[in-house]
């Protein structure tokens, strides 16, 4: 499944450097009803829902990708206002989860939040990746990480590139000062071809598409 992740153009030279991404922590997440989709009005509920969520950051990070990279508001939230890049993975399909969005809160018993931390529950899969309806234009999939599993550098996890996190693709933005020539260069020492390309703003719709006068001559 192939899937981007957009971030600054400073960390994603880095992370193509060192063929790695950072894994972000729950509790760093821009929406502070992440792990917490569920009505919890109830004290008790409420009580249950936040130690549910405690418990799952402590030991779990993610990484976010969206489906596509030509929504301009993904760069402008999320690449340093299209200064940023583009990073497309082919990431292995068993590992991504689809993020449901909803526009009102679930309602939930207390005993379900008995579940525990396993995102291959169903429940807990609706823990982990439900948003609030207005998220749907990032067209978000998550792969979750044991953090036990990594180690940690300055409270900081990376996840290295591998077979079910390949890197396939680098897109820069719009407004990305790094020349092109730069990133290809970075990127020609891997094992296998990874098209460098650079975007610009569609002539006929709200979208980024790829500026074909910087293509890669063959």
């Amino acid at each position: 499944m192939r899937l981007y992740n957009l971030t600054s153009a400073e960390f994603a030279i880095s992370n193509l450097a060192l063929r790695r991404i950072k894994i972000s922590r729950i509790g760093d997440l821009n929406d502070p009803f992440e792990l917490l989709p569920i009505n919890i009005r109830d004290k008790k509920l409420r009580i249950a829902a936040q130690q549910t969520r405690n418990q799952i950051a402590e030991t779990r990070g993610v990484i976010c990708f969206s489906k596509d990279w030509s929504n301009p508001v993904l760069w402008s939230h999320y690449a340093d206002k299209h200064r940023g890049i583009a990073l497309g993975f082919e990431v292995t399909e068993r590992f991504a989860i689809p993020v449901s969005y909803e526009k009102a809160l679930s309602k939930v018993e207390v005993d379900e939040l008995l579940l525990g931390a396993d995102p291959s529950e169903d429940f807990g899969r609706m823990l982990l990746a439900t948003k609030f309806d207005d998220w749907r234009y990032e067209k978000e999939y998550r792969v979750f990480i044991d953090l036990t599993q990594h180690q940690s550098e300055g409270g900081l996890y990376f996840c290295s590139f591998d077979e079910h996190l390949k890197l396939n693709s680098v897109v820069l933005g719009a407004r990305c000062e790094i020349p092109i020539g730069q990133v290809r260069e970075l990127v020609s020492n891997y094992p296998y071809k990874v098209p460098v390309i650079r975007a610009r703003m569609a002539f006929t719709k709200f979208a980024v598409t790829e500026n074909r006068l910087h293509r890669e001559k063959a």
